[in-house]
C-alpha cells in the first residue's frame, strides 16, 4: 500500500513538473522574447493563479440534477403509482440534487503546477 501511494504521488508531482516545464517554454518562446508591457514574472503569476483556480473548479467538479436523475424520477413515480411502499421522485430528486463527481487527480496536478508556477514568478522576478 505504501508503495502504491509513493508511486502516485510521484506520478503526480512529475506530470505537475512536465506542466510547469511546458507553460514555462511557451511563456518563454511567446512573451519574455519580445516587447512586452507585462513582465515575465507577472504573466507566470497569472497563469499559476488560473491554474489553481482551475484545480479548485476541478476539485468540486460537476453534479446536480442531469437526464438520469429525471429518467430515475419518472421511474420511481411510475413505482409509486403501483405500490405506496416504493420510494417516489421527491426522494430521488432529494438524493441527486448534489452529487460532487470532481477530478481528484486532475485538480492535483492543476494545484501543484499552479503552486509551483507562483514559486517561479516569486523566484523569477
Amino acid at each position: 500500500m505504501r508503495k502504491d501511494f509513493v508511486n502516485s504521488w510521484t506520478f503526480l508531482l512529475l506530470v505537475s513538473f512536465v506542466l510547469v516545464c511546458a507553460v514555462y517554454i511557451m511563456d518563454s518562446w511567446f512573451f519574455f522574447s519580445g516587447q512586452n508591457r507585462l513582465r515575465p514574472d507577472e504573466i507566470l503569476f497569472t497563469e499559476g493563479l488560473i491554474s489553481v483556480m482551475m484545480g479548485v473548479l476541478f476539485l468540486i467538479g460537476s453534479g446536480g440534477l442531469t437526464a438520469a436523475s429525471q429518467k430515475a424520477a419518472m421511474l420511481a413515480a411510475t413505482a409509486k403509482a403501483f405500490d405506496d411502499d416504493a420510494i417516489g421522485p421527491g426522494e430521488v430528486y432529494r438524493r441527486d440534487s448534489w452529487k460532487p463527481k470532481g477530478f481528484k487527480r486532475l485538480a492535483l496536478v492543476f494545484l501543484v503546477a499552479g503552486v509551483a508556477l507562483i514559486l517561479v514568478s516569486l523566484v523569477h522576478g
